[in-house]
């Protein structure tokens, strides 16, 4: 069988954001077996961001927003692109 990547979106400005990240750590720890799991957090503020290191719960007891190997994503208007945006893409964004 082959691994798919797929992206886990949770947190949000919702006032369950930390419900949000509970769950969504259950479903990484999951899925983690068998894909390539890509943990897509947004911040209470709104701000999108990734990083291998946001697929485990103890990254967010102290959470630091200015980590430099949290990535800033961004949705395109441009309804013609199916794809979150990683300006200057690195990582587990990058083409292999």
């Amino acid at each position: 069988m082959s691994r798919y990547r797929i992206g886990i979106i949770f947190g949000s400005r919702s006032t369950e954001h930390e419900v949000s990240i509970v769950t969504a750590m259950q479903v990484i720890s999951f899925l983690r077996e068998r894909h390539d799991v890509i943990p897509i957090y947004i911040t209470k503020e709104g701000k999108w961001l990734t990083a291998a290191k946001l697929g485990t719960a103890s990254t967010f007891q102290n959470l630091n927003l200015q980590d430099r190997e949290l990535q800033s994503l961004v949705i395109t208007p441009d309804a013609k692109i199916k794809a979150l945006i990683a300006p200057l893409a690195k990582g587990i964004f990058s083409r292999s």
